[in-house]
């Protein structure tokens, strides 16, 4: 009555960052909220004012003249920031 199935294996990691990892931890999730609430807001704006949608890719065109008004969204790895537009 035995299976030879491959038993699953879970494994779990606890990290500690350092004082300096956690400060930067904090300011890149303060600019995918930013990042966020800003999309959100246009997307907001384009359905109230032109009843049209905005999509991911017309939002994520949007992310490099964002990177230039406001130089700290940099902080973030771009594939982060396109990720938190969807």
């Amino acid at each position: 009555m035995c299976d030879n199935k491959a038993m699953k294996k879970t494994l779990k990691y606890r990290i500690y960052p350092t004082k300096a990892q956690t400060t930067r931890l904090e300011a890149q999730l303060e600019e995918c909220r930013w990042l966020y609430n800003e999309t959100l807001a246009m997307r907001k704006n384009a359905w109230e004012q032109d009843k049209r949608p905005l999509s991911y890719y017309d939002t994520k065109k949007c992310i490099p003249s964002l990177k230039k008004q406001r130089p700290s969204l940099r902080l973030v790895h771009s594939q982060v920031l396109q990720n938190v537009t969807e």
